[in-house]
């Protein structure tokens, strides 16, 4: 089986002239999707044999059988080429995209589970993570299930966290991809908010009573706590 757009590898069928005489006006050709070269030349001398290479170049899944042909003067020969195409793999993500809730500077969030699954119809190798964008070093990834292989219609999964490195809002983007030639990488867009820590400040800092005669008490005199930070 082979992807299709792709070229398999070669198989080769041996020409051989078991007469005395000489063939002369060789040619070779295939029918569609196949192709063939060879070292045979127009003319072949006696006991002698040349090599005729063939592969298979599928433009659609599914099965395509096809034919060899080889002719001299003397007659027309063929082998039945028989091969099968598949999809190509084509990476698809769960969420498409992650939003994380608003996160105190410094601190991770808790992991979010991207699922990466390959909804073509042949394996794909070495599925990686790379993260890109302003605020790369607010995000991260973790522990991934995804390994040197993964199968069509199977899936595997990675974590991504939120750590934001500012206050404010942070924007990036995780592209997952394959080293299969052909597999277009998916890009993931990530968004989340940094928090400041919860801060302290009393107004006025300082209270002066006045004289008080003992036994008595003072009118109150008011303080006011603030949080000036952007967390509880």
């Amino acid at each position: 089986a082979t992807i299709a757009g792709q070229v398999s590898a070669p198989q080769t069928v041996t020409l051989s002239n078991s007469g005395d005489g000489t063939l002369t006006s060789i040619s070779v050709w295939t029918s569609a999707g196949y192709q063939t070269s060879n070292n045979c030349g127009s003319a072949l001398t006696a006991h002698a044999s040349c090599t005729i290479s063939v592969v298979f170049t599928p433009t659609q899944a599914g099965s395509q059988p096809g034919t060899l042909s080889v002719a001299d003067l003397e007659r027309t020969q063929t082998v039945n080429l028989s091969g099968s195409g598949l999809q190509p793999p084509a990476l698809s993500v769960s969420p498409t995209a992650i939003s994380f809730a608003a996160q105190l500077v410094g601190q991770a969030s808790a992991p979010t589970v991207l699922t990466v699954s390959n909804s073509g119809g042949a394996p794909m190798a070495n599925v990686g993570f790379q993260l890109m964008g302003q605020s790369v070093a607010s995000f991260q990834t973790g522990a991934t299930t995804c390994g040197a292989t993964l199968a069509n219609g199977s899936s595997c999964t990675v974590q991504v966290l939120f750590n934001p490195a500012v206050t404010g809002g942070s924007a990036a983007t995780l592209v997952v991809s394959s080293s299969t030639i052909g597999v277009a990488p998916v890009p993931v867009p990530l968004s989340g908010t940094g928090m400041a820590p919860g801060a302290l400040s009393v107004s006025p800092a300082q209270l002066t009573f006045p004289m008080v005669a003992p036994g008595q008490t003072s009118a109150q005199q008011a303080v006011l706590i603030t949080n000036s930070g952007t967390g509880s």
